[in-house]
């Protein structure tokens, strides 16, 4: 599945791994923001929650530059690589998404997106580090 600007997982983790080998050739940092979309109650409407995944990647497209590489990690994934970005911007970054992400509508269709920062080469000086990390999988809280 390729919308627009965004990946495939495949094609994700191999712009990943160009990316692992020039930061280490040119001696920079970059940094990865990975987005979870989850369910926040036991409600298994599917179209509620497909709907909530499209506006998800309708954010990603328009919040970020031409320069991020944005991609599908998996089902209800997506990641965004930030080249030549330390971990202090994507920080900032981070709070700033998680703020604008209140104006989606996510909770009130049940839905809530996990931002995790994943950064090289604080996380992994190589790729397999790096992807051992995006695909740790990390429970949002739900409620009962």
């Amino acid at each position: 599945m390729e919308i627009g600007r965004i990946h495939s997982r495949e094609l994700f983790l191999y712009l990943l791994d160009k990316e692992v080998k020039r930061a280490r050739r040119h001696n920079y940092s970059f940094c990865i923001l990975k987005f979870v979309l989850s369910r926040l109650s036991n409600n298994e409407d599917d179209k509620g929650f497909q709907n909530c995944f499209q506006r998800l990647i309708h954010f990603a497209g328009e919040e970020f530059r031409e320069s991020d590489i944005l991609g599908f990690l998996g089902e209800f994934q997506l990641a965004v690589i930030f080249p030549y970005t330390n971990q202090n911007a994507v920080s900032h970054a981070q709070s700033r998404l998680n703020e604008c992400l209140k104006y989606y509508g996510l909770k009130k269709e049940g839905c809530e997106v996990k931002i995790d920062r994943i950064c090289f080469p604080t996380d992994g000086s190589k790729t397999t580090d790096l992807i051992e990390q995006l695909m740790k999988k990390k429970e949002v809280p739900r409620y009962p």
